[in-house]
């Protein structure tokens, strides 16, 4: 597939899970498939499993009225295809999105200074300036409140735990800290530089809270390549298997 940095295999007892981390790119190269194109075919396989299959998508969920525009960017196309399985929930496979950061501002659902913060882009410090965020996240020390004031992620790792005990706000909220501490190191930015990178990584805890919530069995978890190694990284901790990894031939 063009633009897959890797597809790993993982897994624990009866659950599998295949992690496929892409570099956000459009597809271009005629002698390589297309991301689309291979999840199409899994979608009208006729041998999918009793237990079927939970694809989880990189993707915001919005409200019910949104669509994905196409773009040019595989990923974008993807949404596009899957968005009405995930509203519908009457497509082959069960298809769920796996980003928890924007919600349109709905203070109910996301407080608004994550949202506005998720808004901002990577690598930038001007959210600074803007007293909504700054009233209360301003500060190093305030960087675990990015994954333990986000109600949803909370809710559903809390939810989780009772399947997977080790899975507990306190593992979260330690390895999310671990992931900053090593992205610090990485990158040599400010705090205030990595406020939003680090908030992505809230999207790799509520995936797997996700996925241990609901008891799914066999899972393809599509995303930038980030996510994915993020996942292997808290699964791993989790005693999940990491069997095998395939770099990609066509990236």
């Amino acid at each position: 597939m063009e633009g897959i940095d890797h597809v790993s295999w993982m897994s624990r007892a009866d659950r599998n899970l295949f992690l496929m981390g892409e570099t956000h790119k459009e597809h271009t190269r005629k002698h390589c498939d297309s991301i689309l194109d291979v999840l199409k075919l899994i979608e009208r396989s006729t041998e999918l499993p009793d237990s079927g299959i939970d694809l989880m998508i990189e993707m915001i969920p919005n409200d019910h009225t949104m669509k994905y525009a196409k773009d040019k960017l595989q990923i974008g196309n993807v949404r596009e295809h899957f968005y009405k399985c995930v509203v519908q929930r009457n497509c082959p496979v069960r298809v769920h999105w796996t980003d928890p950061s924007d919600f349109n501002g709905n203070t109910h659902t996301i407080h608004k200074w994550l949202f506005k913060l998720a808004r901002t882009p990577l690598f930038e410090e001007n959210w600074t300036k803007d007293e909504e965020i700054t009233e209360f996240f301003n500060q190093e020390s305030d960087m675990p409140k990015l994954l333990t004031e986000n109600r949803l992620v909370m809710k559903e790792i809390q939810k989780a735990s009772l399947i997977e005990p080790r899975l507990t706000v306190k593992f979260a909220t330690k390895l999310f800290m671990e992931m900053y501490e090593e992205d610090k190191k990485r990158f040599r930015k400010s705090w205030q530089e990595l406020a939003k990178w680090q908030m992505r990584h809230v999207m790799d805890f509520y995936t797997v809270a996700r996925m241990i919530k609901l008891k799914m069995k066999n899972i393809i978890f599509y995303a930038g390549r980030v996510h994915t190694e993020a996942v292997i990284k808290i699964l791993s901790r989790l005693n999940y298997t990491l069997n095998r990894t395939i770099k990609g031939t066509c990236a």
